[in-house]
């Protein structure tokens, strides 16, 4: 069982990561969608909202209570976000709350605390994971209706089946930590988290411009190497879970460092390719988060 300090870092932990990859899938939806579907751009901007509300309560929770690990890390926020977030919304006209942002690059476990109650912490936590819910089920309906091409939408459907099994997973911690657990299995989480980087990889490859050949072959490269350690381990019957973890590190900086080049290149118009730049963040910081699932943060 968690102490209540522990439910209270752990929580804000989680949530401080989660709330803004959901709040950026509600984006990458509403500008994916045909301009026919305004329900569901109506809907995804519902989902965007409401995460980013819930954010902005974490933020304001957050200091004096994330772990340092956390924040050294750089899975809230990166040195990209703002400007990522700016340009997004320059391109899209949408807007984002960029007071949290600043908020969460300020954070440090070291600020001085503001009262806060149990009871507020476990209220975000359920109200999170309802929300989650609910956007598990949009992604699922939406998924659905690409496969059976009742709706066309620009954007792979894998990278929609990708989003909704992050989703699942949130919710999952969310209630683990509801029930006062520790979230264990962490052979599962690295199974997990090296099949999002060796996607991350293949969607990049297809979004770069034909002409970045060089890069379209680093990310496919990337992709097998996660790709290949997951075929690995799921054959053997008794795993080198050690082993297994090294290499997965090793993995994940190689693709942490060629994420924040492409961040760099996106952001400073250096780079042919259909991704956004809030996307090139986005993935930045689910590499990081990853790092500190690992243990890369440890020292």
């Amino acid at each position: 069982m968690l102490s209540l300090s522990e439910y209270i870092t752990i929580s804000l932990d989680t949530n401080l990561f989660f709330l803004r990859i959901m709040k950026e899938h509600a984006f990458f939806l509403e500008i994916a969608f045909m301009q026919k579907e305004d329900r569901c751009i109506d809907k995804a901007k519902y989902f965007r909202e409401s995460y980013e509300s819930l954010l902005s309560e974490a933020a304001d929770m957050a200091p004096g209570r994330v772990s340092r690990k956390a924040v050294k890390s750089e899975q809230f926020v990166t040195c990209h976000t703002m400007e990522a977030e700016e340009v997004s919304s320059c391109f899209t006209c949408i807007p984002f709350n960029m007071s949290i942002t600043r908020k969460e690059l300020s954070l440090s476990p070291n600020d001085r605390r503001r009262p806060l109650s149990e009871q507020a912490v476990t209220s975000l936590n359920k109200r999170a994971y309802k929300l989650t819910l609910e956007f598990i089920e949009f992604k699922e309906m939406l998924l659905n209706r690409v496969l059976d091409c009742s709706m066309f939408m620009a954007t792979y459907p894998l990278l929609i089946d990708h989003i909704t099994k992050e989703a699942r997973l949130f919710a999952k911690r969310l209630d683990t930590l509801l029930r006062g657990m520790h979230f264990r299995d962490l052979l599962g989480q690295e199974i997990f988290w090296n099949e999002r980087m060796e996607e991350h990889m293949e969607f990049v490859a297809g979004l770069l411009d034909p002409t970045e050949e060089p890069l379209i072959c680093d990310a496919r490269n990337l992709a097998k190497l996660f790709d290949n350690l997951n075929k690995k381990v799921c054959k053997e019957s008794r795993p080198n879970i050690n082993s297994f973890t090294k290499e997965s590190l090793d993995a994940t900086k190689k693709v942490k460092q060629f994420k924040n080049t492409a961040t760099n290149l996106v952001l400073d118009c250096k780079l042919r390719s259909m991704i956004m730049p809030l996307l090139a963040d986005h993935i930045l910081r689910e590499a990081n988060h990853y790092l500190f699932i690992l243990g890369a943060f440890n020292s």
